[in-house]
């Protein structure tokens, strides 16, 4: 009998399949399916662009724009999905359920539960799912390449194309038709955000194409509904919760931030958590800052007589407040370690975030009311603004109660 036991024949095969699906279109939210391993992927590197988006055979019912037409075996020239970006200890991005399938997210749970905690604004929009499309695409600049797949961020591409069809004419709307359809002659500016430089849609033209296509081209198409990873709902919590050490499974319940916890908790703890108005947190900043110049005053002030309680009485206070604020400040940075870091997986650091870019622009308004002028605490989430939105935190929480 063998002294040692193993599992190589069985599983080896497994293991490098594995590993090959990772290494496809990213692993984490894109996964090419066999036949594909061939396909490249279109990167925008110049100013001046020619494309012709070639349409694929829709198979997912839930896609985002069934409504619009978009039904399950017509054709369609793009798919939407949604990402959180810097999940867990390897900071990956992961595929949103809610926003791309319509399935529980346990962090957008994470995200509307702090809201209503009353959560640091930064922190909320790091949490949120970003808008990105995909494309099948022809570069006219490097036909050779064939079909490559397109994967850019909405707010970089696929928004400012929306815009431009809605005023298009009605020939210029069929531009992803095989026949009479329209190239796409593409001006991009080179931008830059955080040090790191970037690629963002300037100006969209439609151009009349030179050839039709056959429809035996929708044979070479990515089937853009299948590629996309959908993550499980235990496994995406557990790596939401990871951190660098790993999780504590004794202690996953207790960090869980699943509905049923984060409402029975914000009955407890909304009170103590819910955002105050403008006048109250100048008032509490105030209160708050007075220990903390007394405390300093009384360190560099020089002594004064006054009555002395027993030194061992001020000692045990000192101690009571110094307790106070540890639990105060523990208080305030745990959920912060729950929370997922902001930083970018490698692939899309170099794109800034829709706020970042639009936060000077974005209308002001009182909180409360909706700076796109749609119903506060009803249509979140209704319209391509919510995506953008500052006060999106908050008008989720006003939706949810």
């Amino acid at each position: 009998m063998a002294k040692y036991k193993s599992n190589m024949r069985k599983n080896m095969r497994k293991a490098a399949q594995a590993r090959a699906e990772k290494s496809k279109g990213g692993g984490t939210t894109l996964r090419l399916p066999d036949g594909y391993g061939d396909v490249k992927f279109f990167k925008v590197n110049k100013p001046k662009v020619m494309l012709d988006i070639i349409p694929y055979v829709v198979s997912d019912k839930r896609h985002p724009d069934a409504d619009a037409g978009a039904e399950v075996g017509t054709l369609w020239p793009s798919r939407r999905y949604y990402v959180h970006r810097g999940v867990g200890a390897e900071e990956n991005s992961y595929i949103c359920p809610l926003k791309t399938f319509g399935k529980p997210c346990p962090i957008c749970e994470y995200a509307s539960a702090r809201a209503r905690q009353g959560g640091d604004r930064e922190e909320l929009k790091a949490l949120r799912p970003k808008a990105r499309d995909l494309y099948n695409v022809i570069d006219l600049d490097d036909p050779d390449k064939k079909i490559q797949l397109f994967d850019m961020s909405g707010f970089l591409f696929g928004d400012t194309l929306t815009k431009e069809l809605i005023d298009a004419s009605d020939d210029e709307q069929c531009f992803a038709e095989l026949k009479g359809g329209y190239t796409l002659k593409l001006r991009f500016e080179k931008k830059s955000f955080n040090r790191n430089e970037f690629w963002a849609v300037d100006r969209i033209d439609f151009v009349e194409r030179k050839k039709d296509y056959k429809e035996s081209i929708i044979e070479e198409t990515v089937p853009l509904d299948d590629i996309l990873v959908e993550p499980d709902y235990k496994t995406l919590e557990k790596i939401f919760l990871m951190t660098e050490g790993g999780a504590d499974e004794d202690d996953e319940e207790e960090e869980r931030p699943a509905k049923r916890r984060a409402r029975d908790e914000d009955e407890e703890e909304q009170p103590k958590r819910k955002r105050p108005s403008r006048d109250e947190e100048e008032e509490d900043e105030e209160d708050s800052k007075e220990p903390e110049e007394d405390e300093d005053e009384e360190e560099e002030a020089p002594k004064k007589p006054s009555k002395k309680r027993p030194a061992k009485e001020e000692d045990e206070d000192e101690e009571e407040d110094e307790e106070d604020s540890d639990e105060e400040e523990e208080e305030e940075e745990q959920p912060k370690k729950r929370g997922r870091r902001k930083k970018a997986e490698p692939e899309e650091e170099e794109e800034p975030d829709e706020e970042d870019e639009e936060e000077e622009e974005a209308p002001k308004s009182k909180k409360g009311s909706c700076p796109y002028k749609h119903k506060f605490g009803t249509d979140c989430d209704k319209y391509e603004d919510c995506d953008e939105c500052k006060k999106w935190g908050a008008c989720n929480s006003a939706k949810s109660k």
